[in-house]
């Protein structure tokens, strides 16, 4: 069934079904951690020089549920041909972070450090979660920001075994279907604003997606509909697509909605307007096994 599909897995320790790999992983699930160091993938959230944050959990731990995430992986760039400038990216967050911890007193860090960029629960909530395998790919800033970005085309919903090989055969299907043209896409952003979780514990200053959203929703309409036949949550009514930039502790939301209010036009905020958002594929991360739907 998953052949059918013509469907590419991302990632290089494959098995012959998305099932069994899961089970594999499930074995060794990861150990709750507090404290890990801040430039640690995941394990800890923000301990950095500053603070220690432990992980919460989105769902509990149950042997056979699978934490589940559609969303698009996108690149940053000064270029119209979609070529990610990681280096220039990273300057600007770099310099961004920094006038935030000097102006507001909010230490912050970059998605991809300490929580992960694939698998927030997003609308007016992302969520924080274990670090994707994108994590990994970052700029050569010693802040390791992510190359490779994402823009939320799903909650993050809780998937049985039993569901995942019809959950994905069923997304490619229907994503293919809709003939999103052209694809990949250019977006632009807009304004700096802030996010949290479901329970306050994370906050994040993301961008709005400005123009390209119209793509963005009909690929979430898709989605949706996969997910009603799955007996999932559907993405929320209210939609408000956008690209995390950098994370901190829920208790710094509101010195946070200040700063994001003061830099919206600054340099900072300008300079990440004019670079070229490319979404050049949709990806939907089970557990962490990571599978291109759409490319």
């Amino acid at each position: 069934a998953r052949e059918a599909t013509n469907t590419k897995t991302i990632t290089k320790t494959c098995v012959p079904s998305a099932r069994e790999a899961l089970a594999c992983l499930d074995k060794g699930h990861e150990k709750r951690s507090q404290g890990a160091q801040g430039e640690a993938q995941g394990e800890g959230e923000g301990k950095g020089t500053f603070r220690s944050f432990k992980r919460q959990r989105l769902f509990p731990h149950v042997e056979g549920n699978y934490p589940t995430h559609v969303y698009l992986s996108a690149s940053l760039s000064h270029s119209s041909v979609g070529v990610g400038d990681g280096d220039a990216c990273g300057e600007t967050l770099t310099g961004l972070s920094s006038e935030i911890t000097r102006g507001f007193g909010v230490h912050v860090f970059p998605v991809g450090v300490g929580v992960g960029v694939g698998t927030n629960d997003t609308d007016t909530r992302p969520s924080p979660s274990a670090p994707s395998t994108a994590a990994t790919k970052t700029t050569s800033d010693s802040c390791k920001w992510p190359l490779e970005w994402h823009v939320s085309l799903s909650r993050s919903v809780v998937v049985r075994a039993g569901q995942i090989d019809t959950l994905v055969g069923l997304l490619s299907k229907h994503l293919r279907k809709l003939k999103v043209k052209p694809f990949p896409f250019h977006c632009t952003l807009g304004d700096l604003c802030v996010l949290v979780n479901d329970d306050n514990t994370t906050c994040f200053l993301v961008m709005m997606v400005d123009k390209g959203k119209e793509h963005v929703d009909k690929l979430v309409d898709g989605c949706d509909k996969v997910f009603r036949k799955h007996g999932l949550q559907e993405y929320y009514k209210e939609r408000k697509h956008h690209v995390s930039l950098m994370w901190a502790p829920g208790e710094e939301r509101h010195m946070l909605e200040k700063a994001a209010n003061e830099y919206n036009n600054s340099k900072y905020a300008k300079q990440l307007r004019a670079m070229s958002v490319l979404s050049y594929s949709c990806r939907v991360k089970i557990g962490k096994q990571v599978t291109s739907l759409l490319q």
